[in-house]
């Protein structure tokens, strides 16, 4: 059941970490009381929204409904008082609450670093994102090449790294249902098979909007001692990612 609860405390609108822990300290750390009719009379500053979803019952059913999705599919959860939470994701003020991974990727190994770049890789992109993957396979074989699935950079340092047998990670911004782009699944199901594997804070049956991809950059960071930007537009989003590593 404890698990139901943090999934559905997920679930429930606009719930960041930050708004989660405040929260579970008016409960004393007791998540399911917040399911609890009267909630609202311990805690009044609850949002007419996350009111709404906790009445009509609708974020357990949706938890309920992820659950099943997440055991079917074999897909760990991470909660971010879990142990095995990982470190350097969790000294960040913006971690996810909760977030699913598929595959058995070591998120805290010894060495993880961000490739990530344009959509729109040129040429010498290409060659220069193969050569940084070739050299850290030489000198650091055990590093984790963290990216994003995505056309360009993202997808040629995930298939460079399982060329020369290192785990790849990528982080998406969508559910974990229905991975996209479709045409790099068959790359994504290699990663699982080599020790990688796919990550999102994202449940079942959520599109990849826009800002999603935005959102999951700082997960991207936070994963990783540095964020390597292979080649990018003035304004490109692999900078966002880059300033979050800074910050």
């Amino acid at each position: 059941m404890k698990t139901l609860y943090r999934v559905a405390l997920s679930m429930l609108p606009n719930m960041s970490l930050k708004k989660a822990q405040a929260l579970l300290a008016i409960i004393n750390g007791d998540i399911s009381l917040l399911f609890q009719a009267g909630i609202e009379k311990e805690i009044p500053q609850l949002s007419e929204a996350i009111l709404a979803e906790l009445k009509s019952g609708q974020a357990l059913r949706r938890a309920e409904e992820e659950l099943n999705f997440v055991e079917k599919n074999g897909i760990r959860l991470f909660f971010w008082d879990d142990e095995d939470y990982p470190t350097r994701l969790k000294a960040c003020v913006d971690a996810p609450l909760l977030f699913y991974v598929k595959g058995d990727v070591n998120l805290d190994a010894r060495k993880t670093l961000a490739v990530v770049g344009t959509r729109k890789m040129t040429i010498e992109g290409k060659c220069q994102t193969e050569k940084l993957i070739d050299d850290l396979a030489a000198n650091f074989p055990d590093i984790l090449i963290v990216s994003g699935l995505a056309y360009g950079v993202d997808i040629c340092a995930h298939r460079r790294a399982l060329q020369n047998g290192l785990p790849t990670l990528a982080v998406v911004a969508h559910g974990l249902n229905n991975l996209y782009p479709s045409a790099h699944r068959g790359t994504a199901k290699e990663m699982i098979a080599s020790g990688g594997g796919i990550l999102s804070e994202f449940p079942k049956g959520t599109e990849a909007f826009k800002q999603h991809f935005v959102q999951r950059n700082r997960i991207v960071a936070g994963l990783c001692d540095a964020c390597v930007v292979m080649e990018s537009p003035e304004k490109g989003g692999s900078l966002i990612t880059a300033g979050m590593a800074r910050d």
